[in-house]
């Protein structure tokens, strides 16, 4: 609350668990915005963390927060059947997918540099990705890019 009249978002990247600090960072979540990837166990995860944000909402008496859609992250094409199933079904979930992020060499090594992507190749595909996702899902208007 304090940080509001200075930032428009504040992004919190948790780690994929439910515990405390997932708890902590959905307590104050206005949006949210999931990353998943192309196997069985996103899908799985995603149920558990839907099931826990109602959980949290409903026992701090709060409202849900806005669910702003999924990512699908480290896409590898062409896909197996069986990744191409899990695509589908991804894809038939309740949440619209607002985005997809390939699998990339640059990201790890942005990462690796404590980098962003977008300040460790700017002109690089993905970087233009991100850049899209974040129009996409509303937090920035496309005009200011």
């Amino acid at each position: 609350e304090l940080l509001e009249e200075d930032y428009d978002h504040c992004l919190v990247d948790c780690r994929p668990a439910l515990d405390a600090d997932t708890d902590a960072a959905l307590r104050w979540a206005d949006h949210l915005l999931i990353p998943v990837d192309v196997d069985e166990f996103s899908i799985e995860a995603l149920q558990l963390l839907i099931g826990q944000v109602r959980t949290l909402a409903s026992e701090l008496r709060m409202p849900e927060p806005h669910y702003r859609g999924l990512v699908i992250n480290r896409v590898a094409r062409p896909f197996s059947a069986f990744h191409r199933q899990v695509y589908d079904a991804i894809h038939g979930l309740p949440l619209p997918v607002v985005g997809e992020i390939p699998m990339r060499t640059a990201i790890a090594e942005a990462k690796n540099r404590g980098q962003t992507i977008a300040q460790y190749d700017p002109r690089s595909d993905v970087a233009g990705m991100y850049r899209d996702l974040a129009v996409k899902a509303g937090y920035v208007d496309g005009e200011a890019l």
